[in-house]
Parts: structure tokens; C-alpha cells; sequence
């Protein structure tokens, strides 16, 4: 059975575009990490029923477990 990480970053407003723009690359150099299975991230709109006034964002990997962990490249970047 894979392994399903949900990871919500603190991403400031005056950075949302960066992270937009950087997320198909983000996302493919995670995507060709060994154990990983899949990628998908994205703005997230609602919460609790209510419109998200601050921007948002979440992104989730599933990994197998039958792989050593992913050593993440260039990946991790500060968007704050």
C-alpha cells in the first residue's frame, strides 16, 4: 500500500505567482524522484464550508513503500 503525503505550505500573497509558476517544475522533478508514484497540487478555494480569502495552497505525493524514501533535489524552495 503507498504512502499518501498532504503538505500545505505557508505561501505569502506576494508570492503566489512565484509558486504558480515554479509548481510544473516542482512538480515533474518530484514526479521523477524513484519511489514516488504521483504528484497533484493546486490552490486550495474553500475551507470549512467558506471561500479561502488568503491564498492557499496543497500538494500531495504518494510513495511506495517498498522504495527507499525520496531525497528531494531542488525541490524544497522558501516561497515565504
Amino acid at each position: 500500500m503507498p504512502y499518501m503525503s498532504i503538505i500545505i505550505p505557508q505561501v505569502s500573497n506576494e508570492h503566489k505567482e512565484r509558486l504558480l509558476s515554479a509548481w510544473p517544475t516542482i512538480s515533474k522533478e518530484m514526479s521523477a524522484l524513484p519511489s514516488v508514484l504521483g504528484v497533484s497540487g493546486g490552490p486550495i478555494v474553500a475551507q470549512d464550508g467558506a471561500a479561502v480569502t488568503d491564498f492557499k495552497f496543497v500538494q500531495t505525493m504518494g510513495t511506495s513503500p517498498t522504495l527507499p524514501p525520496p531525497t528531494p533535489p531542488s525541490i524544497v524552495r522558501p516561497f515565504l
